[in-house]
Formats: C-alpha cells, sequence, structure tokens
C-alpha cells in the first residue's frame, strides 16, 4: 500500500489548496514506472507530504489540548452554578 496518494486524499480533506495537491500529485506520480527517474523530484514531494502530515498532526493536537481545557473549565462553572442555584432555593 502507498502512503503518499493516500496522504494527498486526506490532505484534501482538510483544505489545501488543489493547485498545490495537483503538483504534489504530479511529483509523487500514481505508479512510478522507474523508480531511477527523477528521484529527488519524488522524494522532495514526498517530504513535503511528510513535513504537511506532521503540521497538521501537531495542530490537530494543541487544538485537543486546548478545548479539553476549555470543556473542563466549563464542567467546574456548571457544577459550581448548580450548587449555587440549590443553595439559593434552600436560603430562600
Amino acid at each position: 500500500m502507498q502512503r503518499g496518494p493516500l496522504a494527498i486524499d486526506q490532505m484534501a480533506d482538510w483544505g489545501v489548496s488543489a493547485l498545490t495537491l495537483k503538483l504534489l500529485r504530479l511529483l509523487l506520480g500514481e505508479k512510478p514506472v522507474d523508480v531511477g527517474l527523477n528521484l529527488t523530484e519524488r522524494r522532495g514531494a514526498l517530504r513535503t507530504i511528510l513535513r504537511e502530515l506532521n503540521v497538521w498532526d501537531r495542530y490537530t493536537d494543541e487544538c485537543e489540548t486546548h478545548i479539553h481545557a476549555i470543556c473542563r473549565r466549563l464542567i467546574f462553572a456548571i457544577i459550581l452554578f448548580f450548587v449555587g442555584a440549590i443553595l439559593a432555593l434552600i436560603v430562600i
């Protein structure tokens, strides 16, 4: 199984421009006939794809961490307001 075309398809889902994807597909090629032909270009395309994957992986990890922190704060606020409302009902 080739990882290059799968990674390019995944980048298309992320919203990477069609021109960039077309260039990557052109450089990588779907099925290389001769491995020695344009080897440096193919390696460069693969490095670009993997670099893009690493950037998106880091971005999604940071977003997940940030969203988890926000959710914890919101849950704490909900519990705090709920307890406050119960106490307000008891006092009244």
